[in-house]
């Protein structure tokens, strides 16, 4: 199987960008193409967006989730809450498109993260109100510290993923047997779905939606709106916002107070990297929560 992030040699163009932006220093030059070190990669898509010539590509998973679906009776999306600000004003429209794509219903990922909330706070609870964790949110984060930080593994929140939890979930609700499509904007959601199938079966790209969408002739724009399905189970609440720095600490009962100081929360790759070596390092804050998105 292709890994989720790869070079395309015969686009790669020697100009080293992505060897100088990868945050982690997994692009090794060989042969005059800088190639994906996969044993190294995080999947956090920096390359991708750096490289001019368009030689770093995020594996396409369009036709496989098709072929899916046909041998699928059930599919159901599960889709990342950033989808209104990725498809501003048109989160009806969306929704009656991708069931003219033929998916049987929609979930917000944020159920997911609703389960993983009340799960921290049982945690909290029983370590004396603190959460010495790290959160598990973000596929990047897990990635980085298995890969660089192997004796922080013990600092994971020991509970999975809002996907992966959302996917048990809907299982649980609606049978095994159905299948569990992600669309969202994470290239390392890839890595969850190859890592745990089933939960979810196949992670999307947003990019890839609207491949897909423009392959059927569908228009956001043109969409009629009329008989929009429900979220299943339910509209998502204030865990909606996990995907905003700080999202996850807010929507905890602890983290709505204003004075909190149990939680930070910290994104980009030079953020994250500082704040693992310093904990790595045996710095203060073993008792913080680390809330940590790349």
């Amino acid at each position: 199987m292709i890994y989720p992030i790869y070079t395309e040699l015969t686009e790669c163009r020697d100009c080293y960008k992505c060897v100088r932006g990868c945050p982690v220093k997994a692009i090794q030059v060989n042969e005059g193409s800088a190639v994906v070190l996969k044993d190294r990669c995080i999947f956090c898509g920096k390359c991708v967006g750096v490289c001019p010539s368009h030689a770093k590509k995020v594996r396409n998973d369009v036709a496989r989730v098709k072929q899916f679906m046909k041998d699928k009776s059930r599919v159901i999306v599960a889709l990342a809450p950033s989808f209104v600000s990725e498809f501003p004003g048109k989160g009806d429209q969306l929704l009656c498109a991708l069931m003219r794509l033929g998916f049987c219903g929609v979930s917000e990922t944020a159920i997911g993260a609703a389960l993983v909330n009340a799960s921290v706070e049982e945690i909290t609870k029983a370590h004396g109100g603190s959460c010495p964790y790290i959160s598990t949110a973000c596929p990047s984060v897990v990635q980085l510290v298995h890969k660089y930080f192997p004796n922080d593994v013990k600092r994971l929140l020991p509970i999975p993923s809002p996907l992966q939890c959302q996917s048990a979930y809907l299982r649980h609700l609606y049978g095994n047997d159905i299948g569990i499509v992600f669309i969202g904007p994470c290239i390392a959601k890839k890595v969850e779905a190859d890592q745990s199938p089933g939960y979810p079966d196949f992670a999307l790209t947003f990019g890839e939606l609207r491949q897909w969408l423009g392959e059927e002739g569908i228009s956001l724009d043109k969409v009629e709106v009329k008989d929009v399905p429900p979220f299943m189970p339910c509209k998502a609440g204030a865990s909606t916002f996990y995907p905003v720095e700080g999202g996850m600490i807010a929507s905890l009962s602890w983290g709505r107070d204003p004075m909190q100081t149990k939680g930070v929360a910290l994104s980009g790759a030079d953020q994250v990297l500082g704040a693992l070596r310093h904990l790595d390092e045996g710095g203060p804050g073993s008792e913080t929560f680390l809330e940590l998105l790349t």
